[in-house]
Parts: C-alpha cells; sequence; structure tokens
C-alpha cells in the first residue's frame, strides 16, 4: 500500500538510526561511487555531471537515510529525535554543492545564523531550558568559529570577499542580537536567564566580526586604485538588489507589520537608500576606498531590515498568549498549534521554567 509524505515524515520521527544502518548505507554510498568512475575528463567534470544532478544527490540521500527520514530532520530543533541527522547529516551534505571559498564561508555563516533561530524557536516554545541552551551555544560556538577561521584565510588571498563574509555575519548577529533581546524581555525565570547567556555569546561574536571586517576592509583599501574600484563596483549592485528586495518585501507585508513597523522598516530602509546615494557620489569623484565601506553599510543596512521583517512574521505568530476569556486566576495559555492547557501564576508548573507571558513584539527600530 502507497503511504503519503505525512505518513512517511511521522514514521520517521518515531525511529533513528543504528549503527547497523548507518553501515548498510555507507556500503551502499561506496558502491554507488564504485559503479560510476570518473571520466577521463576528470574528478570535477565527473562529480558536476553525476552528483550535481537532482536524481543522484537524492539517491544518495535515500541509500543513506531515507526519505521520510531527511526531509522530517530538515525541521527539527534541538532536543529532537532527528536533529543529529540534520546537523551531521543533511547540513553537510548540502555543503557539498558549495564550491568556491566565499561561498562556503556564507555558508559556514548562515548555519551560524540558523543556530541562533533554533535558540529562538525553542524560547518562543517553552523548551530552551539548561541542557537545549548549552547544545545551542556549543553548536552555534562550532560554527562561528568555522566561519571565522574561514574569513581569517581571505586576508592575503580575497581581502574583499573576507569584508564580504564578515560584514553579512556582522549583520545577522546584530539582528540575532536585538530578537534575542526582545524574546528575553518577553520570558521569565529559567528560560530568560539561557536566553541572556547566549546573548553574551553572540554579542561577543558580533565583536569578532566586526574586528574581522575592518582588518579586511583595511586591506582593500590599501591596494592599487584600479583594485580598489573594482571592489567598490562590485558591492555596488549587491546593495542595490538587497535594497529593491526590502522594498518589495515591504509593500508584501504591510498590511500584516501594521502601521509602526511598516514605518520602522521603511526607516531602516531610507538610511540604507542614503548611504547608497553617497556610494554612487564618492564612486563618482573617484573615493572608491569610500564608496567601498558605503555600498556595504547600504547592504547591511537594508539586510538588518529584511532580517528583522522575516523574524517578526517568522516569531510573533508562534508565542504562546494569555486568553481572555480564562479566569483570571487561572488563565488558558493557547500555544502555537492552536493546543490549549492552563496555566497558574508566572511559571510553568509542569516544566518548572518560565513561560512567555506577554505576546512577542520583534521591534524592527534602528
Amino acid at each position: 500500500m502507497n503511504k503519503t509524505l505525512r505518513q512517511l515524515i511521522q514514521e520517521a520521527k518515531e525511529f533513528g538510526l543504528s549503527s547497523e544502518e548507518r553501515n548498510a548505507g555507507k556500503a551502499s554510498l561506496r558502491l554507488f561511487v564504485k559503479t560510476h568512475p570518473l571520466s577521463e575528463k576528470g574528478f570535477w567534470y565527473s562529480f558536476r555531471l553525476v552528483m550535481l544532478r537532482p536524481a543522484s544527490l537524492s539517491l544518495v540521500l535515500v541509500l543513506l537515510f531515507g526519505v521520510g527520514t531527511t526531509l522530517a530532520a530538515e525541521n527539527t530543533l534541538p532536543g529532537d529525535t532527528l536533529y543529529p541527522v540534520k546537523v551531521r547529516v543533511n547540513e553537510p551534505i548540502q555543503s557539498w554543492l558549495y564550491f568556491s571559498e566565499q561561498s562556503r564561508a556564507d555558508r559556514d555563516a548562515l548555519l551560524a545564523s540558523r543556530r541562533l533561530e533554533e535558540a529562538e524557536e525553542l524560547a518562543t516554545q517553552d523548551r530552551l531550558d539548561v541542557t537545549t541552551a548549552k547544545q545551542v551555544e556549543a553548536n552555534f560556538q562550532a560554527q562561528i568559529d568555522r566561519t571565522q577561521a574561514r574569513i581569517a584565510k581571505f586576508s592575503d588571498s580575497d581581502a574583499k570577499a573576507g569584508a564580504d563574509v564578515a560584514i553579512n555575519l556582522e549583520t545577522s548577529l546584530r539582528v540575532h542580537d536585538r530578537i534575542l533581546l526582545n524574546i528575553a524581555s518577553s520570558s521569565q525565570g529559567d528560560a530568560k536567564l539561557q536566553i541572556e547567556s547566549l546573548l553574551d555569546k553572540v554579542r561577543a561574536s558580533t565583536k569578532r566580526a566586526a574586528k574581522d571586517r575592518n582588518r579586511e576592509e583595511g586591506e582593500v583599501k590599501i591596494q592599487n586604485k584600479p583594485s580598489v574600484q573594482l571592489a567598490a563596483e562590485g558591492r555596488m549592485p549587491a546593495a542595490q538588489n538587497v535594497i529593491s528586495e526590502v522594498e518589495n518585501l515591504i509593500g508584501v507585508k504591510s498590511s500584516q507589520l501594521g502601521v509602526a513597523a511598516t514605518t520602522q522598516a521603511k526607516t531602516r530602509l531610507d538610511i540604507a537608500t542614503v548611504f547608497f546615494s553617497d556610494g554612487q557620489a564618492k564612486l563618482k569623484t573617484g573615493a572608491y576606498a569610500e564608496a567601498f565601506t558605503l555600498f556595504g553599510q547600504a547592504r547591511a543596512t537594508a539586510q538588518e531590515a529584511k532580517l528583522l521583517i522575516e523574524a517578526k512574521g517568522r516569531l510573533e505568530k508562534k508565542t504562546e498568549t494569555v486568553t481572555t476569556t480564562a479566569p483570571a486566576s487561572s488563565p488558558v495559555v493557547t500555544n502555537a498549534n492552536g493546543g490549549e492547557r492552563e496555566n497558574n501564576g508566572e511559571v510553568d508548573n509542569k516544566s518548572g521554567r518560565g513561560f512567555m507571558r506577554n505576546n512577542l513584539k520583534i521591534d524592527l527600530g534602528p
């Protein structure tokens, strides 16, 4: 009997992989490689020809873990049964598709941001306890270390790439700092303490990223004039693309954001536009180093607006709210999935942890 995708995912959530199953998967992968030898044109030609075909990549995933397991793992969080599959299998396999050093560094920065998104999801679900917080912090720090190690390698080879990766990482961390601060202000008890601990690590990493950015941008600015001009001109379209993307996003999301948040987002966008215009002016006058910096600031400011808008839509609807129909002494807490449970006072009596009593509001202000 054929099973639906939902049934497969549900079944996948109920089991993990044994060592025998993992070994069998590895054996299947070795057989696949053996039966697809390299052509005379070389490794990368064969790799792209075979592995980058969607069907071939899907075959490898199926051989190793099965469709249900790999799909179900994608949306898991620390503490979930399939979370190790997500971070130890899915993400490394996906990383095979990144070939340049800059794309790999950007990928590592993205995964660092993903670890913080997971922490935010856990916090809004009242699941960020001591155990999961420790796992989040360890995973985040490991990813940050990998990203910053890659950035350091750019100093002697491609300072512009290093500067771009560093400013992207710094921007993402600043946004998550604001989001976590908003969540902490809506939390109580142990959950609040765990968020504040994570915030300390995020802020330390932000300082390191800013230091990396300043170093790499400094390396760009001391290059010969044509090289600096090329770097500035390379940053200009990237900034313009993000600004245009945010303009469209605000237009689509304004009704959901509300008047106040829309105004805040537009203010950020206006600041980004000013940076961009100033960069264009500097570029025309030959002040290429200044233009390079201004285009970076334009992109970062617009990117902050984009990430905050996305976080507002992603997190605000998932927080628990206290319904007004329940008695004041024993309010009913409605979860994001529509379920209800009784709550007595400031602390969730089932878990012993503080829960999000107030509706979470993500502040988009500059």
